[in-house]
């Protein structure tokens, strides 16, 4: 008895436990992570079928860890591309190269290092949401 009350107690501060507090830089790392894969994912869908997905559900064939990059973007089709961001503060220190950006379809982002002629104001409604920027 005295070993289950102590493996419960355990379970429930390791699940008070912010793994993001514990591993500094960690939740840059998993926008990081979240941001490529999306990109993979993104263009893969669009030489498969032809077009960029309409929604990221719509993306098939995902291996079992890369749905979870879905917490970290936020995405919406253009007629000229899609939007892809960040939904939290960590695109303020997300920067890729130049290069990187080349052949995507990204259109519109709040990730640092993409040059484009627009102009987005992000209104924040929700703690997820992406934070004001302008490109």
């Amino acid at each position: 008895m005295k070993k289950l009350i102590l493996v419960i107690a355990f379970s429930i501060l390791a699940m008070a436990c912010d793994p993001m507090s514990i591993v500094p830089g960690a939740k840059g790392k998993f926008e990081d992570q979240g941001f490529k894969t999306a990109v993979a994912m993104i263009e893969l869908h669009k030489i498969r079928n032809g077009k960029y997905p309409e929604k990221l559900k719509d993306i098939k064939f995902e291996g079992a860890w890369d749905p979870i990059y879905k917490q970290f973007v936020i995405y919406e089709l253009k007629s000229s591309g899609y939007k892809l961001g960040v939904r939290s503060d960590a695109a303020d220190d997300l920067e890729y190269p130049p290069e990187f950006w080349s052949g995507f379809g990204i259109v519109e982002t709040n990730v640092q290092g993409f040059t484009s002629n627009k102009s987005i104001n992000y209104a924040p409604s929700a703690p997820n949401a992406l934070k004001r920027a302008s490109y």
